[in-house]
């Protein structure tokens, strides 16, 4: 059984065009009381980042409207914008993995969400 640490005290951005996928994220963070500003585009991204600060950005990487995934965090990291950004995609082989990494992002989360990793990786980034 998972232990479900409690990180009400860290922000989170949650990023996908897709509203299941979205929802079921979130319903998934809010396990760690984790209550994330979320957005169905990169233009709510940019839009949230203007008025608040986050501890971990998280990124589906294919977006149907707008720039992806990969773009946004580039131009995040080419402003030097200091938080973790992690991808969250259905490209889920070890060398999409290594790709996404290479790439600059922080982390790599694959669709559907394992509940090991996200643990893994909100304890590396949020402890």
């Amino acid at each position: 059984m998972t232990e479900f640490k409690d990180y009400s005290n860290k922000r989170v951005v949650y990023i996908d065009d897709n509203a299941l996928n979205l929802k079921v994220g979130c319903m998934t963070l809010k396990k760690f009381n984790i209550d994330a500003d979320q957005g169905a585009h990169m233009v709510d991204l940019f839009e949230f980042l203007k008025t608040k600060t986050y501890d971990l950005i998280i990124l589906d990487d294919m977006m149907d409207i707008g720039i992806s995934g990969t773009e946004a965090m580039q131009e995040l990291k080419k402003q030097s914008y200091p938080t973790p950004i992690i991808v969250l995609t259905g490209n889920a082989t070890p060398t999409d993995r290594e790709r996404y990494l290479t790439a600059g992002f922080d982390e790599y989360l694959a669709k559907p969400i394992n509940i090991m990793e996200l643990t893994r990786i909100l304890a590396k980034f949020l402890d």
